[in-house]
């Protein structure tokens, strides 16, 4: 056994030793956890004596061929439970890529987020402080998800939808899915009152290079009492739920416009 298998078995199988029943998997963006009280006790005797490193020659042999199995049932599980699955979820994602995709090239580079970014800044109604918090927030959010600043490092459909697929699969970088929006928000809230108004909201889809027509369709998802104003908060969430939910039935999926086919 290479001292790297070692180490492995001892990362997830500490808990088994202590009595916890409960194992843990972890990979680029996940951290799971898995019930295995189901497990033989013959396994979970291999795996305490694997700690110690006091296994026989037959014993690892039994010892890999169950923990083979148990961790292809842990992947199976990991694609089960993941959000993002679905196709709808799937349409609202390629949605968003063609919004950031400024120049219809088929690929989202940082280019085109600062084309975004500037159409909103020249809109004259974010302060200094925020313009700057809002340039910083989207060049951390795209070295975070791709790496490198470079004009050849492009984001293609398929690519953007993996990023997705993980984002909203781990809890830390959910948290941090919708933190651009406030700034689009303060962007078109020329009399800085707090709320959006139709008329505002129509500069925001000008901004993103939609059609005003379809403006209204989208205000009225945001809008949720109804009473003509969008505030801050609806913005965000309504914007957040978006990336997140494959409930077909929230009015989130009007956010950014209709949904390609």
């Amino acid at each position: 056994m290479s001292a790297n298998s070692i180490a492995g078995h001892k990362m997830w199988n500490a808990s088994v030793a202590s009595g916890k029943h409960v194992a843990s998997a972890s990979s680029r963006r996940f951290v799971v956890e898995w019930d295995i009280s189901y497990l033989p006790e013959s396994f979970l005797t291999l795996v305490r004596k694997s700690q110690f490193l006091h296994l026989a020659s037959e014993e690892l042999n039994e010892f890999f061929r169950i923990e083979h199995d148990f961790f292809n049932l842990l992947k199976l599980q990991i694609l089960y439970d993941s959000q993002g699955k679905s196709e709808f979820w799937r349409r609202k994602m390629r949605t968003f890529h063609r919004i950031l995709d400024i120049n219809k090239d088929g690929v989202v580079s940082f280019d085109d987020f600062k084309i975004l970014v500037d159409r909103f800044v020249y809109l004259g109604h974010l302060t200094p402080q925020h313009q700057k918090e809002f340039n910083q927030v989207v060049q951390s959010m795209w070295e975070e998800r791709w790496g490198t600043i470079s004009p050849y490092n492009l984001v293609t459909t398929e690519q953007y939808l993996e990023d997705m697929f993980h984002i909203v699969n781990d809890k830390q970088l959910r948290k941090k899915v919708h933190n651009f929006l406030p700034y689009l928000f303060k962007a078109v809230d020329k009399d800085k009152n707090g709320y959006i108004t139709e008329e505002e909201f129509k500069l925001f889809y000008n901004c993103l290079g939609l059609p005003p027509d379809v403006a209204l369709v989208s205000f009225t998802s945001v809008d949720e009492n109804f009473d003509g104003k969008v505030t801050l908060q609806e913005f965000v969430k309504t914007g957040r739920e978006f990336f997140l939910t494959e409930d077909q039935r929230k009015p989130s999926k009007l956010f950014w416009g209709p949904l390609v086919k």
